[in-house]
C-alpha cells in the first residue's frame, strides 16, 4: 500500500511502555513478531474491513487494530453514522502524510520521521545549503507536532505521549532551534489552549531566550500548512512578537516562567551570599581562635622567661666543678714540672 514505508524497528520494549520492569526476551520476540505481522497488514491492506480516504490516498485498515486505540474511529464505525454502514471514512481536512504516519503508529507503535520538506538549490548535486539543513531539522520537529495534534484530534493517547516524548528529546538542551517561532505558532494553532502537553515543553524555552526572540525580527511562514511543502516560499510572515500578541494565555505563561526564572536566580544568589557569609563567619571564628592560641603561647613564653632565675645549687655545683678542673689542671702542670726537673737532675748527675 505504501512502498516507501519502512518496516518497524526491533525494540527492546514498546514505544509507549512506561513500566520500569525488565522485559523478557520471549516477550520481546512475541512483540516484534506482532509488530512485523501488523506492518504487513498496514502495507498490503489484506483482510481489511474499512477504508480511509485522505488527500487522494486510500488506506485499507482493520477495525480490530484501529478502533481499540481510537475512540473517534470506534464511534464512527460502531455507531449509527453513515461510515458504520459503508465502512468508509473520509478525512478531508488532514494532511495525508500525517494520516499515514498516524495509521503507521496504530499498526506498529512507531511512526516514520523521514522529512517530507524540500528545498531548491542551485547545485542539486552539491552539499546542502544552510537553509536546506535548517528546513529539514525543522520538519523533523514539526513532524512530532503534527502527530501530537492528530493524536489529540482522533483520541489516540499513546500517540500523543510518544510524539510529546520525541519532541522533548529532540529540542532538550538545544539552541538555537530552527524556525523556532514557527514551531511555537504551529503548536499553539494545532492544539487546544487547555492542552498543556507541548506548551509545557516550549514555555520554558521561550522564557529562557525571551530577549533574543523578541529582538529577532526574522520571520517565516508556517510549513505545518499542507500547502507549504517547500521552503522557497518561506518569507516574512511570522515573528515571535506576533505570536505573543495573538496568544494572550500563552504570553502570560511565558511571562510567569520568566518571573519564576528570575525568582530562582535571586534565590540562588541569596543562597550563594548566605553561604559566603557563613564561610566568612566560620573563617573569622577560626582565625580568632588561632590568634587567641598564639597570644596564650606568647604570654606563657614571656612568663617562663620572666620567672626563670639561676638555681643556686646548680650555680654552686658549677663553681665547685670549675674549681676542681682548675685544681686538676694546676696539679697536672705541677707534676709535669717536677717530672721535668727530676729528668734534668738525672741527666746532670750522669
Amino acid at each position: 500500500m505504501f512502498a516507501t514505508s519502512k518496516p518497524p524497528r526491533k525494540r527492546r520494549f514498546s514505544a509507549v511502555s512506561t513500566s520500569s520492569e525488565p522485559v523478557s526476551d520471549q516477550t520481546v520476540k512475541k512483540f516484534n513478531h506482532l509488530m512485523t505481522s501488523n506492518h504487513k497488514l498496514f502495507m498490503t491492506g489484506n483482510y481489511s474491513d474499512f477504508t480511509v480516504f485522505c488527500g487522494g490516498r486510500e488506506f485499507r485498515l482493520h477495525r480490530s487494530i484501529v478502533c481499540p486505540q481510537s475512540s473517534f474511529f470506534a464511534t464512527a464505525l460502531d455507531g449509527s453514522f453513515v461510515e458504520a454502514g459503508n465502512k468508509v471514512i473520509r478525512l478531508l481536512e488532514d494532511d495525508p502524510v500525517v494520516v499515514m504516519r498516524m495509521i503507521q503508529f496504530l499498526y506498529t507503535s512507531e511512526y516514520d520521521e523521514t522529512t517530507q520538506i524540500t528545498v531548491k538549490q542551485d547545485n542539486e548535486d552539491g552539499p546542502k545549503n544552510d537553509l536546506m539543513t535548517q528546513a529539514e531539522a525543522y520538519e523533523h520537529l514539526a513532524c512530532h507536532v503534527q502527530l501530537y495534534a492528530a493524536a489529540d484530534k482522533y483520541d489516540i493517547e499513546d500517540l500523543k505521549y510518544l510524539a510529546k516524548s520525541k519532541l522533548e528529546m529532540s529540542i532538550s538542551g538545544r539552541w538555537p532551534i530552527p524556525f523556532f517561532p514557527v514551531l511555537v505558532q504551529g503548536i499553539l494553532n494545532s492544539t487546544p489552549p487547555k492542552d498543556r502537553g507541548l506548551r509545557e515543553i516550549i514555555t520554558p524555552i521561550c522564557a529562557e531566550h525571551i530577549a533574543e526572540l523578541l529582538s529577532t525580527e526574522t520571520a517565516v511562514s508556517n510549513p505545518l500548512d499542507p500547502d507549504s511543502s517547500t521552503v522557497d516560499d518561506i518569507r516574512d510572515e511570522i515573528t515571535f512578537n506576533d505570536t505573543l500578541s495573538e496568544n494572550g494565555a500563552f504570553t502570560s505563561a511565558v511571562l510567569a516562567q520568566v518571573a519564576l526564572n528570575g525568582s530562582k536566580k535571586l534565590m540562588e544568589a541569596e543562597v550563594a551570599y548566605a553561604g559566603l557569609s557563613q564561610e566568612f563567619v566560620t573563617y573569622k571564628e577560626k582565625a580568632a581562635k588561632e590568634i587567641d592560641g598564639l597570644k596564650a603561647k606568647l604570654q606563657q613564653a614571656r612568663k617562663e622567661l620572666n620567672d626563670s632565675q639561676p638555681d643556686p645549687t646548680l650555680k654552686k655545683q658549677k663553681s665547685g666543678l670549675r674549681d676542681l678542673v682548675t685544681a686538676a689542671v694546676h696539679q697536672s702542670r705541677t707534676r709535669s714540672t717536677l717530672s721535668l726537673f727530676q729528668s734534668l737532675r738525672i741527666r746532670a748527675t750522669r
